[in-house]
């Protein structure tokens, strides 16, 4: 996907951070798949390692994070996809595994995470990465507009344009896998303390993606 080669302290950084998390993802496959955890889990990861090189690097872009770890996800989709997995449990796969990497952080990170994004000054920085997105294409292939709110009396969130993943699976040959994705967010945005409604996602033909974040009702009065 990457038209540069991405730095080899990056790439090593890159393999070894999620080696620190390849646990959660056999017991992730082995969830669905009883037997064959080890096995999901050294393909993953030798299948992720080149694929790693090939997600291109923008620093200070913030959303790079997202796309290392939607190689992650991609890698282990095709591990266990391998072994007979079908779709319902790759589904179920990928939201385990989702839902143990969120829960890693600590509740009270998380909720400050959620109320950080929420501030004027943040919301500021991430109008500009939006805007800047637009202007100029990305190496992580994403553009998308942010949309300011509290959360409370008005969602926040952001329209995504081109999206960074869509286009890493494409590129992958896996593009039937995006859905899947689509579907973690939900886990991710529950376990951050928040509702995230969307009326349709690039990944399922829908023009954009049109994330709305407000927060959940045990956290509405916080």
């Amino acid at each position: 996907m990457g038209d540069q080669a991405v730095p080899p302290r990056k790439q090593a950084a890159r393999v070894q951070r999620f080696r620190r998390r390849l646990p959660l993802f056999r017991d992730a496959a082995e969830r669905v798949r009883p037997g064959d955890g080890d096995a999901v889990a050294a393909d993953t990861a030798a299948r992720l390692v080149p694929l790693l090189a090939r997600v291109p690097a923008e620093p200070g872009n913030p959303l790079e994070e997202n796309l290392v770890i939607a190689a992650w996800f991609l890698a282990f989709f095709q591990a266990l996809r391998a072994r007979g997995a079908d779709d319902a449990e790759l589904s179920l796969a990928g939201e385990s595994a989702a839902e143990q990497l969120v829960a890693q952080k600590p509740v009270w990170v998380r909720r400050v995470e959620a109320w950080v994004v929420r501030q004027g000054w943040m919301q500021r920085v991430l109008t500009r990465v939006g805007r800047r997105s637009l202007m100029r294409p990305s190496p992580l292939g994403f553009a998308l507009e942010f949309v300011s709110g509290d959360g409370r009396s008005a969602p926040f969130g952001y329209d995504v344009h081109t999206c960074g993943i869509c286009r890493l699976f494409a590129a992958e040959g896996a593009p039937e896998l995006v859905p899947l994705m689509c579907r973690i967010d939900y886990v991710t945005s529950r376990l951050a303390g928040l509702e995230l409604t969307r009326t349709g996602t690039i990944g399922n033909g829908a023009a954009k993606c049109d994330f709305r974040f407000s927060l959940a009702a045990r956290d509405m009065n916080r």
